[in-house]
């Protein structure tokens, strides 16, 4: 649903609304927040965080907001309210909360994404993201059932196991690695993709 709210926007927005720099950066921060704090368990200081910036955010655009703001508003305070339930928010089994927030901050991380795009900021890595967000089912499996396989078979597992053993090279050095390595893999050539409205879409008929 909230994937289909946003592209039927984008289609019929046809580029009138920009995102604002502050809007931006704080959906990039919001996102930042949200994923280390409820990681961590730190629930309560997560939700001020994030109503402190939230709050400022409606102030500072209380006489024009983007149309999507309100979306990623209401669904984030939805799943901050299911937080509490089936255990709190965790992806295996996947909750109520885990659905909300995370459709929330994927529409907070766009507003970032189309604020570089107009801008024309890091254009190479938004490219190359873009490319391999065309093959997302592919994107989504290389890692388990191709990319782990081969570090297995050629000993490289272990190698990089080994040389990230501590939990913050592991959370940054393998992330990327492995991150990069499947978009490399997986980022057929494709033909250029089309910009429509304020988003690069893959060049099909429907979705």
């Amino acid at each position: 649903m909230p994937g289909t709210i946003l592209g039927d926007w984008l289609v019929k927005s046809d580029g009138k609304h920009q995102v604002s720099g502050s809007l931006a950066l704080s959906g990039f921060l919001i996102t930042v927040i949200t994923v280390i704090g409820l990681h961590q368990r730190f629930v309560i200081e997560t939700m001020a965080s994030v109503a402190i910036i939230l709050g400022v955010l409606l102030y500072q655009h209380r006489e024009q907001r983007h149309p999507m703001f309100l979306w990623a508003v209401l669904w984030l305070i939805r799943g901050f309210s299911l937080e509490p339930f089936q255990g709190g928010i965790h992806k295996d089994p996947s909750t109520f909360s885990y659905y909300f927030v995370t459709s929330a901050l994927t529409l907070f991380l766009w507003f970032g994404w189309m604020w570089l795009e107009q801008n024309s900021v890091a254009e190479r890595i938004r490219k190359f993201i873009a490319a391999s967000g065309q093959n997302p089912m592919l994107a989504y499996v290389a890692f388990m059932n191709v990319l782990l396989p081969l570090l297995a078979l050629t000993g490289l597992a272990g190698l990089i196991a080994w040389y990230t053993a501590s939990p913050c090279l592991s959370c940054r050095s393998r992330g990327i690695w492995y991150g990069e390595a499947v978009c490399r893999t997986f980022c057929f050539r494709c033909p250029e993709p089309q910009r429509r409205g304020m988003g690069i879409i893959p060049p099909v008929a429907s979705v």
